[in-house]
């Protein structure tokens, strides 16, 4: 789940109900309701390339949905090269905020149901096998699980490399900088703004999606 960030401006805020900033992310949402101001938009997000070669958001919890639409599901978009973890990042030199997207592999077994569904069997064969059987599958399963996704992310990203060159990375898009703070990052220091030009820009945690 997603952590949601408010990216504000304090000397903008007293003149406009959003912080001018413009961009594509489309993870952002512009929020100016309820006396707060500012950018709402999620620090991260999985997507998955459409056959149109443009980022679809797979929104929590509807991920599963989202990429029926697109007749894919985690695993065939995982290993088509499709499935893609975008971070936000802003420019620590203009403040533009922008995105980064990786090609992933995401395994089956790493969702909240597989999760669960590990733990019942692994405290059914505690209980029938032993608490020693259980650890040795246990330990044995987290390997696994921990060791798939880093080998078919490297394979996914050697065999679609070209689908790669289509995505948003690199430098500022604004400014060419690469100069960058990633927005969960814990980011304590304040950002350009790249409307007023000042050193007024806060990020702080809103919420999670």
């Amino acid at each position: 789940m997603p952590t949601i960030y408010r990216v504000i401006c304090e000397r903008c805020a007293t003149e406009e109900p959003t912080l001018g900033i413009e961009g594509g992310c489309a993870g952002r949402v512009i929020h100016d309701g309820g006396g707060e101001k500012g950018i709402l938009t999620q620090g991260w997000y999985w997507a998955v390339v459409s056959t149109e070669a443009s980022l679809v958001p797979l929104r929590h919890p509807i991920e599963s949905s989202i990429l029926a639409e697109q007749r894919m599901t985690f695993f065939t978009a995982g290993i088509r090269g499709r499935l893609v973890y975008v971070q936000q990042f802003a420019c620590d030199d203009c403040g533009t905020l922008y995105e980064v997207a990786k090609q992933r592999f995401f395994s089956p077994a790493t969702t909240c149901l597989s999760t669960l569904g590990l733990g019942a069997c692994l405290f059914w064969l505690s209980q029938s096998h032993g608490r020693s059987t259980a650890a040795i599958v246990s330990a044995t399963l987290m390997a696994a699980v921990a060791v798939l996704p880093i080998v078919g992310t490297w394979i996914v990203r050697v065999v679609y490399r070209p689908l790669a060159a289509g995505l948003p990375s690199g430098s500022c898009p604004e400014c060419g900088s690469a100069r960058r703070v990633a927005l969960d990052s814990n980011i304590k220091k304040r950002l350009p703004c790249p409307r007023c030009g000042t050193r007024s820009v806060t990020v702080e945690m809103a919420g999670i999606s």
